[in-house]
């Protein structure tokens, strides 16, 4: 009798049907690595920003003397990477260096970037004219990169995405999909 019987769904039964399988599609997104692992990474940067453990900088600060370089390194939470460039004024790779840095520091407003005069440094006369532009990085307190001489990497005139490609080589500015 069940063979010879005919059987049909009601509209609302395929309605209930269509919205399950549209409810399993939506699941099967939100279940996905790519998209679970975009949300963590988002909650996580939210959740620091709410404790107060992130802070933002935003711009490239002038230093004006040794202890305001002493302050602006070891005074940071162990978290913050701080960029000092050593620059002098007259030099064109300084001054090339001096606006890529102002662009990332507005890009990367957790990462703290300065720039300190190299005669405020304390710098010898023959280290100003052939080692700069100079960045020297800390994380903790502790040089985790120095580099000299990028003139001889970049040459007189670059851009800042050559500036950031350089620190991202070298694992020195946090990944974008963080920020």
């Amino acid at each position: 009798m069940k063979k010879l019987s005919i059987t049909s769904k009601t509209t609302s039964e395929d309605q209930k049907a269509q919205e399950r399988e549209e409810f399993d599609k939506e699941l099967e997104e939100l279940l996905d690595d790519d998209f679970l692992i975009q949300f963590q990474k988002k909650r996580m940067l939210e959740m620091l920003e709410m404790s107060g453990m992130v802070k933002k900088f935003g711009e490239l600060i002038s230093l004006n003397n040794k202890d305001e370089f002493l302050h602006a390194v070891d005074s940071e939470h162990k978290n913050v990477t701080v960029i000092v460039h050593v620059y002098e004024e007259k030099n064109r790779a300084c001054k090339a260096m001096n606006t890529c840095l102002i662009q990332l520091a507005e890009e990367y407003t957790c990462v703290k970037f300065c720039k300190i005069l190299s005669t405020i440094a304390g710098l010898s006369k023959n280290f100003r004219t052939s080692a700069l532009p100079t960045i020297l990085v800390y994380k903790n307190g502790n040089v985790i990169g120095n580099f000299i001489r990028l003139h001889d990497e970049f040459g007189d005139e670059f851009i800042s995405s050559d500036v950031e490609g350089f620190l991202i080589e070298h694992s020195l500015l946090p990944d974008k999909t963080l920020l």
